[in-house]
């Protein structure tokens, strides 16, 4: 069924806590480990680190691994694209991927996204539900993966709080998919340059570079429930589970969050990439460096052309300049791809 959207366009965010931020140390170790993504990873950095966390002492634990080849196209948290568009996932995280040529993949955890070379978006699921629902007729520049949330939390399981991914298609067209074989196809108002799907909410950026957002929890509530838009000029935005960040006309990134009922807006600099974790952001300034706040992971000391949107857990993956897939976080949490 597709539907169309309210033209009325609304937004919220909702908490983060801006804490620590904590750079990794000098690698200790170069044990060679299994790693999806090549017949052999190395570990570059391996550290831990005392840290002050509301008052109480704890230990911040960080490995990094460098895996995959040069000119690698995409990377997200859990899967790559290669340099010659084949895609590698965590096989006990999202199961078979979809064969053929491809340009962009991202990913929620359970269920991934991926742009194909010529025309159509491929999805699916570590759960095996049906992503049938994803347009195969057009070309998308980029897929931004969102999972629905319920009142009785985020679970694809429940029809009610279904996964959800949104892309903007060649002629500026922003349109959303749900999942299952009876999902929703929504086609929003006006014209857009970039799209963002979070837990229960939607921000794109309008043709006129105004940020437009929606929120709902599910696709059909986005679709209906729109807030006032900003004004902008804006180039970039990322939606995390609590936190819309963006990146204005000047190259200088931003966040809006609520903390105890209290809207607050806390500035990140000069930056060509910003992606909202649930309780942290991480961000690539001009010169490559990344830099997180908030319950990150450890930032390595990298520089990355490309930062994909993190794990549940945290766990990032980007691109160096290089053209190499490179993963950091904390092993014992998630299994890194």
């Amino acid at each position: 069924m597709t539907v169309a959207a309210n033209k009325s366009p609304s937004w919220r965010c909702v908490p983060l806590v801006v804490m620590l931020i904590i750079g990794c140390g000098h690698h200790t170790s170069e044990q060679s480990v299994h790693h999806p993504f090549s017949e052999l990873a190395v570990p570059v950095c391996r550290a831990s680190r005392p840290a002050i966390e509301q008052g109480r002492s704890t230990l911040e634990r960080h490995a990094c691994w460098r895996a995959g080849g040069p000119n690698d196209r995409s990377v997200s948290a859990t899967c790559r694209i290669d340099s010659i568009g084949e895609i590698h996932c965590l096989t006990d995280q999202l199961g078979a991927t979809p064969p053929g040529s491809f340009e962009f993949v991202d990913d929620n955890g359970t269920d991934a996204c991926a742009v194909r070379e010529q025309r159509g978006v491929s999805c699916w699921s570590s759960l095996k539900l049906d992503w049938s629902q994803a347009p195969s007729d057009l070309h998308f520049r980029t897929v931004s993966v969102g999972k629905g949330v319920s009142p009785m939390g985020p679970h694809p399981a429940w029809p009610y709080a279904r996964s959800y991914a949104c892309g903007v298609a060649d002629g500026n067209s922003l349109i959303c998919w749900e999942q299952g074989k009876d999902g929703r196809v929504v086609k929003f108002p006006d014209s857009y340059v970039e799209a963002a799907a979070g837990g229960g909410r939607l921000c794109a950026i309008t043709l006129a570079q105004r940020l437009r957002c929606w929120r709902g929890g599910t696709l059909i509530n986005l679709a209906l429930e729109p807030d006032p838009e900003l004004p902008g000029p804006f180039k970039h935005v990322d939606v995390g589970p609590n936190s819309v960040c963006t990146i204005d006309g000047e190259g200088q990134g931003s966040c809006w969050t609520t903390t105890d009922g209290t809207e607050s807006l806390f500035k990140l600099g000069a930056v060509t990439s910003v992606k909202a974790g649930a309780d942290h952001v991480c961000s690539l300034h001009n010169n490559g460096e990344i830099e997180c706040v908030g319950e990150a992971r450890p930032a390595p000391r990298i520089r990355l052309r490309y930062l994909s949107r993190p794990s549940v857990f945290g766990n990032y993956c980007g691109i160096t300049q290089d053209g190499i897939s490179y993963c950091w976080g904390d092993p014992s949490s998630h299994p890194m791809p």
